[in-house]
């Protein structure tokens, strides 16, 4: 190894170590604020909603029990009438796009007669 080159690796190694370091750190406070911001959003919902989240939260728990058990009763009966719709409305879409289907084969039947008729008139009028 040459004399100038002594130093080169332990500089690349540095440099190398350097960067990593200011990356890490870079992430490590960029997470720590972001903790924070969430911890401080965290609070003012608390203070919003006067203080005890988890009793707010238990009574939404038990209220959406209850109506889901009611819900799951009353879906055992109707679940038969929601086919029924289903099937109501599927019929109505088919017979729109049929009868969609009918006014558009009408219309271009009927645009075809007049340009015929206009193109005939045309005709006629050249030759006069």
């Amino acid at each position: 190894m040459k004399q100038s080159e002594k130093g080169s690796v332990t500089m690349i190694v540095v440099a190398t170590i350097f960067f990593i370091v200011i990356i890490l750190s870079s992430f490590f406070i960029y997470t720590t604020s972001r903790r924070r911001a969430q911890l401080e959003e965290t609070e003012r919902i608390s203070n919003a909603y006067d203080g005890d989240m988890n009793a707010i939260y238990e009574e939404i728990k038990d209220r959406y029990n209850e109506t889901s058990n009611a819900q799951g009763q009353a879906s055992v009966y109707s679940l038969e009438s929601f086919y029924d719709n289903a099937n109501s409305i599927e019929n109505n879409l088919e017979d729109k796009a049929q009868n969609k289907a009918e006014n558009i084969a009408e219309n271009t039947t009927n645009t075809n007669e007049i340009n015929r008729n206009n193109i005939s008139e045309n005709i006629v009028n050249q030759i006069d």
